[in-house]
């Protein structure tokens, strides 16, 4: 009987040992809560940090088709040189002619260079217009030299229209990844981000209107120089006092230049000369001296 007694208070002891260690305690379940409940919050700066990388930006669309050829971005340009009779006429008619062409003027400048006018002028017209606008251009004078080229640069408009929609994808979900902050910290953590990304997008966005307009734009650079006369046309031509006054001006000071050179060339000749004749000359007339003093003695 004692043993039946012993037999069935050990069962008793077991199970409620059984039932205790199945029955958490409530620090163990508020720490997991604790763990549950941080776990979004720690997975969430991860989140915005993947949010940053860049998207996939590949050449084939989703169902594996290449995408289509974009149109080529070709910045072109031209200098040519013309002779003019009227330096003047010629820039002014460029001037309208860039007007007519849907273009705008870059630079102009005249000056003279022994009393000819000199210009140059340089403009940009829409690319499409480039060829007819050159064209026009030549017939304004006698063509003395000229230079076309041009600069492919439709791969870096073609890298910045990929780099802007990713930055474009990218602050989007940083925006969605905003709505989901739980703290202050988090929410400033993820506006430092989106701000830089949006800075990023502000200046690729920049280079690529800047490149896009350049090509859009071709220009054309034009120096006038007058058709000089040689000699004999100027001979032959109206009589000007003022240019004979400055040829005989020029004439005497040639021949003043040809004489001072002379004066020059003979003092130099001369002094080693002159230098020995005064030697000379102090000697004999110390001895004459001499001579006369002893005569009187």
């Amino acid at each position: 009987m004692k043993r039946l007694i012993a037999f069935i208070s050990l069962i008793a002891l077991f199970l409620t040992g059984c039932a205790t260690a199945a029955t958490p305690a409530p620090a163990m379940q508020a720490e997991k809560q604790v763990a549950a409940t941080a776990a979004p919050a720690a997975e969430a700066p991860d989140q915005y940090a993947r949010a940053t990388a860049p998207a996939n930006t590949g050449a084939n669309t989703a169902s594996g088709a290449p995408l289509p050829q974009p149109d080529r971005k070709i910045i072109k340009n031209a200098t040519i040189k013309l002779e003019t009779e009227q330096v003047f006429s010629a820039l002014n008619q460029v001037t309208l002619l860039s007007s007519q062409y849907g273009g705008y003027v870059m630079n102009s400048r005249s000056w003279y260079e022994q009393d000819y006018p000199h210009a140059l002028y340089s403009f940009a017209v829409p690319v499409e217009r480039f060829e007819e606008a050159l064209e026009q251009v030549r017939h304004l004078g006698k063509v003395l030299d000229e230079t076309t080229g041009g600069q492919d640069v439709t791969d870096q408009y073609v890298d910045l229209e990929a780099r802007i929609r990713n930055q474009e994808a990218t602050a989007e979900r940083i925006r969605g990844f905003l709505d989901e902050t739980r703290t202050v910290d988090e929410a400033l953590r993820v506006n430092q981000q989106l701000a830089q990304v949006e800075e990023l997008l502000e200046q690729l966005k920049g280079q690529r209107n800047a490149l896009g307009q350049r090509a859009a734009f071709s220009t054309i650079t034009v120096e006038f120089s007058p058709a000089i006369p040689n000699a004999g046309t100027r001979l032959a031509g109206v009589w000007s006092p003022l240019g004979t006054l400055a040829q005989a001006t020029d004439a005497l000071a040639a021949i003043l230049r040809v004489i001072v050179d002379i004066a020059i060339w003979v003092v130099v000749l001369s002094l080693p000369f002159i230098i020995i004749g005064g030697v000379i000359f102090l000697v004999g007339r110390l001895g004459w001296r001499l001579l006369a003093r002893r005569k009187r003695a």
